[in-house]
């Protein structure tokens, strides 16, 4: 199927976009490292709001009033959208670096 934008892969790029988008494949590289961990941070606090009421009310609690938690655990569901969405960008930034 055709691509417009296969027409402008030969444009010059400037450098500083270049390093940009390397930096992005960079950051896609380095965090998909630790997907599973997230992954597992977001399945406990699932898990937290299905079970954490009965088994340890005090921290379900502290865990629902907790700024930290909420930062965290927003950050972390960004974290994992920003890498779903990377997948693609980081594909093609290293098959154009092996060209």
């Amino acid at each position: 199927m055709y691509d417009p934008g296969d027409k402008y892969k030969n444009v010059n790029i400037p450098d500083d976009l270049k390093l940009a988008t390397e930096a992005l494949g960079l950051a896609y590289r380095i965090l998909d490292l630790h997907r599973k961990c997230f992954e597992k941070y977001i399945a406990a606090e699932q898990k937290m709001y299905t079970l954490g009421s009965i088994i340890n009310p005090t921290l379900y609690n502290d865990m629902l009033d907790s700024a930290r938690f909420k930062r965290n655990i927003k950050c972390i569901r960004a974290t994992l959208v920003f890498l779903d969405e990377l997948k693609e960008v980081a594909e093609e930034v290293e098959s154009r670096s092996n060209v």
